[in-house]
């Protein structure tokens, strides 16, 4: 499980697939991150199948190396959709929102309120 849903309200849409998705999965959407409820691993007669996705909305836990990086409370969290972990920003990154609680070092996931995709401008 790549995310953990916690608490909130969250918006939700529709999509068909032709993998089979697992609850607590991230996917990339846009230039951020689309996080699914609930596994879905039953395909329709043609193979596809339907999930509903977070796209925005609501608090996770969401995966992170114990190595590092460090979260303050406000810090942005991004998501390597490579190595399916929340890291700092680093270019090719997808914004999966703001660090709700400190994590440190050691912590192997991170609290942070999940933002729907939109431009997003980083400075460098």
């Amino acid at each position: 499980m790549q995310a953990e849903f916690v608490k909130g309200n969250v918006e939700m849409i529709k999509q068909e697939s032709a993998l089979a998705i697992s609850a607590g999965d991230i996917e990339a959407f846009g230039n951020g991150v689309k996080i699914s409820h609930a596994d879905f691993l039953a395909s329709d007669d043609q193979g596809n199948y339907t999930s509903e996705l977070a796209i925005g909305g609501g608090q996770y836990d969401v995966l992170k190396s114990a190595a590092g990086p460090a979260f303050a409370v406000g810090d942005d969290v991004w998501w390597d959709n490579t190595n399916n972990l929340a890291k700092a920003y680093s270019a090719g990154y997808l914004y999966f929102g703001k660090c709700t609680v400190a994590a440190a070092s050691g912590d192997t996931s991170v609290r942070t309120a999940h933002v729907t995709p939109g431009p997003i401008v980083v400075d460098t």
